[in-house]
């Protein structure tokens, strides 16, 4: 076997997701990352990745993957001294049910963090230095708004291609507000960067207007959809347990499933509103896939709206467990704020699965009214919302022309992770032969 020469840095604060492991050992978390970096390897690549994510859990073995992992200095603590902290700063009762924080809006709050944001790019640029000089890189790869001008900076500086990707954008909503806009200065100035080639998700959240506001040149970014994971899909092996039985939910009730990281602007509390106004007599249940920092919040609203025989929190799953429950869910539900085009939406295509979800961003580009799911114009209308569902548990016609309606938009649309990033990865070659030649 030849030995691996074509190297490339990725470079991000984000953590390994599906990469990090729980003490059972399980892959956690996100797909977009962690495919990406599978993808690379298999096309031959030594991929090593540079975080400052400060996850204590494993990380599993995965050849041709090498992660350098340095926290901001300060940023880590002990376990044993976050349980000391967590007992000196108990919430009151009040405060533990409180809403969940609802908004997008980041009005001022990257410029308040700069004193984050500037720490991060002098400590990156100090190991992307050390890194740069033991290792024959090929390329850089900046992921996301954090790592592209670490990237950058030293890409040009030592005259090799640079890639930059995003996954999507909150700053469409800022187009019209340029005070706001300056102020978010982190999110938009990195794709500003003249990098090599920029890799905006398509993700609903309108990346390529703000490509376009931004006077980004056409010619130099992509505007793509993620991939889905075929392999988890259709491997039936994996899915022999019946989950209804397990976890005691009757074969004709309607369960409805939405998996995403609990965090504010997913919206979660949008779901458990609407289901409160569901009459009794419906057999209804939810299942929540995820964690974050909202969690604890929700499962409080739960209690409080009297819905608990009807919700089930997860907690954070393997990529697989989460087909798991997709495939055993009726529908298919998100109410996010900014869009709901994702990794979820998606795989319920491929599966022919039913979505109910709210028009935001550029939702109704994949889900079309009436045809492979049904679109809530107003995502704070919880009685249309609530309406909406009901009509997905009385009406199983509905529900099966639904079904068809996705399948028939997958197969015309959408891509497998591996065919996704074929794709990119033949642009980059590109870049990096003609960088040759340039030499």
């Amino acid at each position: 076997m030849s030995k691996i020469t074509k190297r490339i840095l990725f470079i991000t604060q984000l953590d390994i997701w599906s990469m990090s492991m729980s003490k059972s050992g399980i892959a956690m978390g996100n797909q977009s990352l962690y495919n990406t970096l599978l993808e690379y390897v298999n096309h031959g690549y030594s991929v090593h990745v540079l975080t400052s994510a400060n996850r204590l859990n494993r990380s599993p073995d995965l050849k041709g993957i090498t992660i350098h992992r340095h926290p901001l200095p300060g940023t880590w603590i002990p376990a044993k001294l976050r349980l000391i902290r967590s007992f000196f700063s108990k919430k009151s009762d009040n405060e533990k049910s409180r809403t969940p924080v609802v908004t997008t809006d980041l009005n001022y709050k990257q410029y308040r963090a700069m004193h984050k944001v500037i720490p991060f790019y002098l400590w990156m640029s100090f190991w992307t230095f050390l890194l740069m000089c033991r290792y024959r890189f090929q390329f850089l790869y900046g992921y996301e708004m954090f790592g592209t001008p670490v990237a950058w900076f030293w890409a040009r500086l030592f005259g090799k291609p640079v890639i930059s990707r995003f996954q999507g954008t909150l700053m469409s909503k800022y187009l019209n507000s340029p005070e706001k806009l300056l102020y978010n200065w982190t999110h938009w100035l990195p794709m500003k960067l003249p990098t090599d080639l920029l890799i905006m998700t398509d993700d609903g959240t309108q990346g390529d207007k703000v490509l376009k506001y931004l006077k980004v040149p056409e010619a130099r970014w992509r505007f793509w959809q993620n991939g889905v994971n075929l392999s988890y899909i259709h491997n039936e092996s994996s899915f022999q347990n019946d989950l209804r039985s397990e976890h005691g939910i009757s074969f004709d009730t309607i369960m409805f499933s939405s998996a995403s990281r609990l965090t504010y602007w997913k919206r979660v509390d949008r779901i458990l509103r609407a289901l409160a106004l569901i009459p009794k007599d419906r057999k209804v249940f939810l299942v929540i896939i995820g964690d974050g920092e909202q969690r604890s919040a929700l499962e409080y609203m739960v209690a409080d709206l009297g819905i608990a025989e009807r919700v089930l929190f997860t907690g954070s799953l393997a990529h697989d467990s989460v087909i798991r429950w997709h495939k055993t869910a009726d529908v298919l539900i998100s109410t996010y704020d900014v869009s709901n085009i994702g990794n979820q939406m998606l795989e319920a295509q491929v599966l022919g699965k039913p979505y109910l979800t709210v028009n935001t961003g550029d939702t109704g580009k994949v889900i079309q009214h009436g045809l492979n799911g049904l679109l809530v114009e107003d995502p704070d209308d919880h009685v249309k919302l609530a309406d909406s569902m009901v009509q997905l548990i009385d009406d199983n016609q509905l529900r099966t022309r639904l079904s068809e309606g996705a399948l028939d938009y997958s197969r015309k649309n959408i891509l497998s992770w591996k065919k996704r990033l074929e794709v990119e990865i033949k642009d980059v070659e590109q870049i990096i032969t003609s960088y040759r030649r340039e030499q």
